[in-house]
């Protein structure tokens, strides 16, 4: 069967770095390296002001409210991710759960635009632009290959600090997210899902309501319902999926705590999923049966995506990874 090639916009042009993501220290050097530009991301006034109320919780009610979440969470989350994100907590001097949110705020600044095209001799072309929302973005965006028990399973251009990722390349299929906005979940129905959750702040609903923003309501009570940020679904895709047809399968079913759009590409086809979050999800899929192309959202500019793009593909019967070529 045909390659299929993937188009990633932004990224950096040095070598790939190594991410062996079943492993605890997975992004300790990464994370050190990029330091002093993952701070300041940190520190913009988007992000600060979407996380500063987790991380610098006083009120003595919120501050109870956080570290129960976050016992929740951790028995949620597999063991070794728990620990990568201990780990980025302590190098970015942040709680558990204030890291847990940045991996949806990252999935919420990533303005980009991603397609498929099936080109005339058959190969299935997974592309995406990147319009940065800020230009430190840039400088925390890189090339990593992604190792599972010591053997490459995937590729991808990946933002340091998320311990999951927005798209990736694997021998056997392609996928991206992009996110769209929530429509489905209000504050009333989120601090209500919390509270019935977590009981002992049923009697807070007006401290939780005054003291976060709705994004955090609604996020945090997704999480604690089971749902998982899309970012991680990806990160568990690389971890059991080795074909399309099983990464469609685990796409659809999957429970995502904020709406995104789904593209997953293999070697003859592709498939967009417009997911919600609620799950099963079969409504609006997408495939190239009968259309030559497949954009999510229509966002950016098709010239600009063509002008804003490396170029990563698998070649060879082993499946090994070929270098990124820039093509801007």
């Amino acid at each position: 069967s045909r390659p299929t090639v993937v188009v990633e916009g932004g990224g950096s042009r040095s070598r790939p770095y190594v991410a062996h993501i079943d492993r605890e220290d997975c992004w300790d050097a990464l994370v050190s390296q990029h330091l002093e530009h993952l701070t300041a991301v940190v520190r913009t006034a988007d992000m600060k002001e979407k996380l500063s109320e987790i991380n610098h919780a006083s009120d003595n009610v919120i501050a109870a409210f956080f570290e129960a979440v976050t016992t929740q969470l951790r028995k949620q989350w597999p063991p070794v991710m728990a620990a990568q994100v201990d780990r980025l907590a302590h190098q970015l001097d942040m709680s558990f759960l204030g890291v847990t949110m940045m991996q949806m705020i990252f999935e919420m600044m990533t303005y980009s635009t991603s397609f498929v095209y099936k080109a005339p001799d058959g190969v299935v072309v997974h592309g995406r632009s990147t319009e940065w929302p800020s230009s430190l973005l840039k400088q925390i965006s890189v090339p990593i290959h992604i190792y599972v028990g010591g053997n490459l399973r995937a590729k991808a251009v990946h933002w340091v600090g998320c311990v999951g990722f927005f798209s990736v390349l694997t021998p056997g299929y392609s996928v991206s997210i992009n996110y769209r906005s929530q429509r489905r979940t209000t504050v009333a129905s989120a601090v209500s899902s919390i509270c019935q959750r977590m009981p002992g702040f049923r009697n807070f609903e007006k401290v939780l309501r005054g003291s976060l923003q709705d994004f955090h309501l609604v996020g945090i009570a997704k999480l604690l319902e089971g749902h998982v940020v899309s970012t991680l679904m990806v990160r568990d895709l690389v971890l059991r999926e080795s074909t399309y047809q099983g990464a469609c399968r685990a796409v659809q079913s999957a429970k995502l705590c904020s709406e995104v759009f789904v593209l997953v590409a293999g070697p003859t086809n592709a498939a967009r999923y417009p997911k919600t979050t609620e799950a099963p999800f079969t409504q609006g899929v997408e495939t190239l049966d009968h259309v030559p192309y497949l954009v999510q959202p229509a966002m950016g500019s098709i010239k600009y995506i063509i002008y804003s793009m490396n170029l990563f593909w698998w070649n060879g019967e082993d499946g090994g990874p070929d270098e990124s070529n820039d093509m801007s």
